[in-house]
């Protein structure tokens, strides 16, 4: 895969999800800026992964300094270094801050004090899959370094693992300005209503909103996204406006259970020539569980136009039966301690979705599709190299395998 790097702009902000990034240029001396640029970061990237203090902050400091309100996300494309297993490795890394994962828990004499910010990590090597890390932001060195927010951890030590030993131990990440776009704001609407029989119904709606240097294509991205809006304050009062009347219609026509419905938003890849989001919908309308569904959307920097997400759009259809015969194997491999339906091996279709990674594509299977609700999102992982002779050429995704 073929990596691009740009000189940075003058960041924007207008809200929803925002979109802090760099501008393309032919120009020579923004050529030798981006050199410049890059090597700064790689110096930084350096120093930090050594024994440098960060100022540390707190979450009050911490809000403040990223401009970052209670209840709402920032999504980050950031770069570093990791210590895995076997060896010390410059990494690439999608970094969530969610505010709205904070509440409140009673210290020995009985006070409400709040509970730590959540920090989710995907942090990928020079190959294969990333590293999934769930942390609490006091688990963590968060903080201002070089006037850019920074990162510094130790994987193991994160109580959030749920006892799963991560390959990654130590950490140190920082914003990478040189991606086109490297933060983004991920703005919320939620409220919790009952009715007179004490019948609840919650929802959470995040409506991703794209601000780029580009107005035309900060409009056409919007627009597909069902965020258009001037600005920041504009797009939350739709946002509050529309959770309000979903709440009506739904206690306008009797609300015999309680029920919930949330919606979620991040960062799943960026390079030069596109964005791709991944985007959630959790619904529960009673029963044991609700369905969480997960999809993608990806977006063209040059005019705004989505690429198909569809596996059958990526996928050359004369080679669809000899990638189904590796998925099959390695499906076959997993069924040994993950639960699939028996029925649904060996695979006659390419599954519907994918997600797109620094190192390649993970093919992805949700509940009920091929396994049973307790087995979760089964995933299989193939690199760019893997995938390359099955790509068809016609793909706007095809220079990924190159």
């Amino acid at each position: 895969m073929k990596n691009y790097f740009f000189a940075c702009g003058v960041a924007v902000l207008l809200g929803g999800i925002v979109f802090i990034g760099c501008g393309d240029n032919a120009d020579s001396k923004k050529a030798e800026s981006s050199t410049e640029s890059s090597q700064s970061q790689k110096d930084t990237r350096e120093q930090i992964s050594q024994n440098i203090e960060l100022k540390q902050l707190d979450d009050g400091e911490l809000m403040a300094f990223l401009h970052l309100d209670q209840g709402n996300k920032q999504s980050y494309v950031m770069r570093g270094v990791a210590n895995f297993q076997d060896a010390s490795e410059e990494v690439v890394a999608y970094v969530d801050i969610d505010t709205d994962t904070q509440d409140y828990s009673y210290n020995e004499m009985g006070e409400q004090q709040k509970k730590p910010f959540e920090v989710s990590m995907s942090i990928y090597g020079k190959k294969g899959k990333g590293e999934f890390i769930l942390c609490k932001s006091n688990e963590l060195e968060i903080g201002n370094y070089a006037n850019s927010l920074a990162i510094k951890g130790d994987a193991s030590k994160c109580a959030m693992r749920e006892n799963v030993a991560p390959r990654i131990s130590e950490f140190a990440l920082q914003i990478d300005k040189n991606m086109p776009i490297y933060q983004l704001d991920i703005l919320r609407a939620k409220a919790f209503v009952k009715n007179p029989d004490q019948k609840s119904y919650a929802t959470r709606l995040s409506i991703p909103f794209v601000s780029y240097v580009n107005k035309a294509v900060q409009d056409s991205i919007a627009s597909k996204l069902g965020a258009k809006a001037e600005s920041k304050e504009e797009l939350l009062a739709n946002l509050t406006q529309r959770v309000k009347n979903d709440q009506n219609k739904v206690l306008s026509g009797g609300l015999e259970f309680n029920q919930e419905f949330l919606q979620d938003s991040g960062l799943v890849y960026v390079d030069s020539n596109i964005i791709a989001l991944w985007q959630d919908e959790y619904i529960y309308e009673g029963g044991a569980h609700g369905i969480d569904k997960k999809w993608m959307r990806i977006f063209k920097f040059e005019n705004g136009d989505e690429i198909s997400s569809d596996t059958n759009a990526l996928i050359n259809s004369a080679k669809t039966s000899e990638l189904l015969q590796i998925l099959n194997e390695k499906l076959m491999a997993m069924s040994k301690d993950v639960a699939i339906f028996d029925e649904s091996l060996p695979l006659q279709e390419l599954p519907r979705l994918f997600f797109i990674e620094p190192n390649g594509i993970s093919f992805v299977w949700q509940p009920y599709e091929i396994a049973p609700y307790s087995s979760g999102d089964i995933e299989v992982f193939l690199s760019f190299a893997d995938l390359k002779d099955f790509v068809s050429k016609d793909s706007e995704l095809a220079y990924l395998f190159e």
